[in-house]
């Protein structure tokens, strides 16, 4: 993820973190474990502009989460990421 990102990225896990800059956020995504994820289904994808959205669930080990992240690229075409607001919850 870091190679599609801008430096100073800022990534809003709501209710739990706020992560500023690449470094930090492959460190939280490692901390995570969401590669760990054993099930893993996007339900939908939009796009608009310089915006994205994804939602879905996941499992990790026993515990199932479902999610919504939103992001918002740096610009329109070819643009690397420069937000993402998470929602996370487990289901």
């Amino acid at each position: 993820m870091s190679a599609h990102s801008i430096d100073d990225i800022q990534w809003n896990i709501i209710g739990r973190e706020l992560i500023h800059g690449k470094n930090e956020l492959v460190k939280t995504i490692k901390k995570l474990k969401f590669n760990k994820a054993a099930d893993l289904e996007y339900f939908y994808f939009i796009t608009h502009g310089n915006k994205a959205s994804i939602n879905g669930t996941m499992s990790i080990g026993a515990k199932k989460y479902s999610f919504c992240h939103v992001y918002e690229l740096n610009k329109f075409k070819n643009g690397k990421i420069k937000t993402i607001t998470s929602y996370i919850i487990q289901t």
